[in-house]
């Protein structure tokens, strides 16, 4: 590990966020955000991302796609998503740096999929990042447990407190660190 830490980029701000109920609208349970069209973006959503952006974050999203193992859609179908996700940032002249997803089924029994946190060590592996001092934003339960499970700090976003109140509170040095019952 000291090795990782060696090679790590001093100074550089890392956030990792979920993708569905985060940045855009989540399906309803059982269902999956298959095709580019379905990829509504949550009001505020890309401004937030552009706010980490110009804040000088390293954003890493983090993502559950189980529609995959399903057969409800396939990996190109989640690339095409990714891709209108990318280029409607880029209209903004923002971005994510970069975003792992477990293709993987709930009862597939990987490593990968939160609320395990192998996406975050893969992440950590790839940037040498001390993930103790980086946050994960999600919607839902999963996503803390996932930051528990990786020693990182935790922020779960509602209806009343969305994802661009997170980033506001992140960039006023404000991290709440939820707590759940795993």
């Amino acid at each position: 590990m000291t090795d990782l830490i060696t090679h790590s980029i001093p100074d550089r701000k890392y956030i990792f966020i979920d993708r569905d109920g985060v940045t855009n609208v989540r399906p309803p349970k059982g269902e999956y955000v298959c095709d580019p069209v379905e990829f509504i973006w949550l009001p505020g959503a890309k401004e937030a991302i552009k706010k980490l952006n110009d804040a000088g974050f390293f954003i890493i999203m983090i993502t559950n796609q189980a529609g995959i193992a399903k057969g409800l859609m396939t990996e190109d179908d989640f690339y095409d998503v990714q891709k209108k996700m990318m280029s409607d940032l880029s209209d903004i002249d923002a971005h994510i740096d970069d975003v792992f997803f477990c293709p993987h089924g709930p009862d597939d029994g990987c490593e990968c999929r939160k609320p395990k946190p192998g996406m975050l060590f893969e992440a950590q592996i790839k940037y040498a990042i001390d993930l103790s001092k980086c946050v994960l934003i999600g919607d839902d339960v999963r996503d803390i447990i996932t930051a528990h499970n990786a020693h990182m700090r935790g922020i779960l976003i509602t209806d009343e407190y969305q994802f661009s109140d997170a980033v506001n509170d992140v960039l006023n040095g404000i991290i709440k660190n939820y707590e759940v019952n795993e």
